[in-house]
Order: structure tokens, then sequence, then C-alpha cells
């Protein structure tokens, strides 16, 4: 079973707790995350614990052959 089969259990923000007291130990005082811009359960996610959203951006890629 995968966290997104039982989602709402609290384990991605347990997991961005432990990354953020472990940041803050080395001295860090921000973490980025990023999402797809039409992932709104991630975009949901991330402002409820607490993520500011500070840009959109859009990729581009050419193929040469």
């Amino acid at each position: 079973m995968s966290c997104t089969e039982q989602p709402g259990r609290g384990v991605g923000a347990g997991l961005i707790d432990t990354l953020a007291a472990h940041a803050l130990s080395q001295g860090y005082t921000t973490i980025a995350s990023d999402c797809e811009l039409d992932n709104e359960t991630s975009e949901a996610f991330h402002k409820a614990i607490g993520c500011k959203e500070v840009i959109r951006s859009i990729h581009f890629i050419k193929p040469l052959i």
C-alpha cells in the first residue's frame, strides 16, 4: 500500500516535520518544494502544512532530433 492509497493519515506532514527539524539543526532557515501545476492535491497539502506559493513556472524543451 502506498501513501497515495491512504491520503490524509499525516504521513507526509510527519516527514516534513522531521525534515524541517533536521534542516533547522543544520542552520537552514527555509526548505523548498514544488509540484506540477495541475496537481491540486499536492498544492493543497503544501498550503496545509504552511508552505507559501512564491512562483508558478512552465518549463519548455525543444527536441533536436
